[in-house]
């Protein structure tokens, strides 16, 4: 994670042509693409991970994320996400001067992965912080909060912990 916020903070100082014409301020609205690049899993010894990141390389989400101007934020709407979520309403936040941050989203009896865990459902929260690198990119993390597992087919957790947090790399690029 350290990694792709250290390569984001770069790439905001010299927007990748070698000039910094490119104003965080000026960062305008758009559908952009996410891309998992990396997933560490602290709950099931990256058993989780798969459900991201499925033969291991660098995904694709099958939606496109909406993201509001940065003149526009804070903004509260609702975006589509990748299985095992669905529809979430989200608050977008500024966060310091070049980034923006998904403040605490949350979804209750999300059915986790019915072909590994029928039936299981966990309360699922999203916490994410990005760095815009440009005018049609950004890098950043997001940690997914799980808690709260019922039914009789759930994973035991590493440790036997009531909670469980997947964090991702992802990027984000302007369609």
């Amino acid at each position: 994670m350290t990694r792709a916020l250290f390569a984001a903070l770069l790439l905001t100082a010299c927007n990748g042509s070698g000039t910094t014409d490119f104003q965080v301020a000026d960062f305008a609205a758009g559908n952009f693409q996410l891309t998992t690049t990396a997933v560490s899993d602290g709950c099931m010894d990256g058993a989780f991970a798969v459900l991201f990141m499925p033969d291991g390389s660098a995904r694709e989400w099958p939606t496109v994320t909406e993201i509001p101007a940065y003149a526009d934020l804070p903004s509260t709407y609702t975006v589509t996400l990748p299985s095992p979520y669905s529809n979430m309403e989200i608050t977008v936040e500024a966060e310091g001067a070049s980034g923006f941050r998904f403040a605490d989203a949350t979804q209750t009896a999300v059915l986790i992965d019915d072909v590994q865990w029928p039936g299981c459902v966990v309360d699922m929260g999203i916490t994410a912080s990005f760095v815009i690198s440009d005018a049609d990119s950004f890098a950043g993390s997001a940690d997914l909060s799980m808690a709260n597992f019922a039914g009789d087919n759930c994973p035991v957790l590493t440790g036997g912990a009531a909670e469980c947090v997947v964090s991702l790399d992802l990027n984000g690029a302007r369609q």
